[in-house]
């Protein structure tokens, strides 16, 4: 078994991630160079699924589900590449609009540079949401790998403590995962 980081993305980056347009993942938490990070395709609706005739990774928001083995499923890998502190808690967003494009920049003059816009699929008034009273860092998506076949929830593990030998604070053991993480979460698998 070997240490990964699960890691919940909601379908329409899931598709831009799996699709080659995003390219950097902006987080509120600093992952390290070198992770192995599994990609927890959400529940939620767009309904995900790769299309044969346009031969990528398209969205169904329609009632009907598409997607039933990509939402809910482990789809894909990625090694972290370069981790980079793009804004500090509590550092403030503005955008300010410059001849005819918007432009966002952070407290320190930081810019949400069009390149970074491009690798992060974000908008300048997403990033400012989202990094709302945060830390931000850009984690770049390197060796990408999408599973043939989806992995389900179960076959990754977590610790958990084990009182059955009766020894006082327990011990860790791995149980299957049976509810994604709300963001990430360290886990095993084979």
């Amino acid at each position: 078994m070997k240490q990964i980081i699960l890691m919940s993305i909601r379908p329409e980056w899931v598709a831009k991630i799996l699709n080659g347009e995003k390219t950097v993942e902006i987080r509120k938490t600093a992952l390290h160079e070198g992770d192995e990070v599994h990609i927890y395709c959400t529940k939620s609706r767009p309904w995900l699924y790769f299309g044969e005739f346009r031969g990528h990774y398209q969205l169904d928001y329609s009632a009907g589900k598409w997607g039933d083995e990509i939402n809910g499923n482990v789809v894909a890998k990625f090694i972290v590449g370069k981790v980079e502190k793009i804004k500090d808690k509590g550092e403030a967003i503005w955008i300010a609009f410059v001849g005819k494009e918007n432009k966002c920049y952070f407290d320190n003059r930081t810019l949400f540079t069009e390149k970074l816009r491009k690798e992060t699929c974000l908008t300048e008034g997403e990033m400012a949401w989202y990094g709302k009273d945060n830390n931000l860092y850009a984690l770049s998506i390197t060796q990408l790998e999408i599973f043939d076949k989806p992995r389900a929830l179960g076959e990754y593990k977590k610790p958990v403590e084990d009182y059955s030998l009766g020894v006082t604070g327990g011990f860790a053991k791995l149980v299957s995962i049976t509810h994604a993480p709300q963001s990430y979460m360290r886990a095993w698998v084979e």
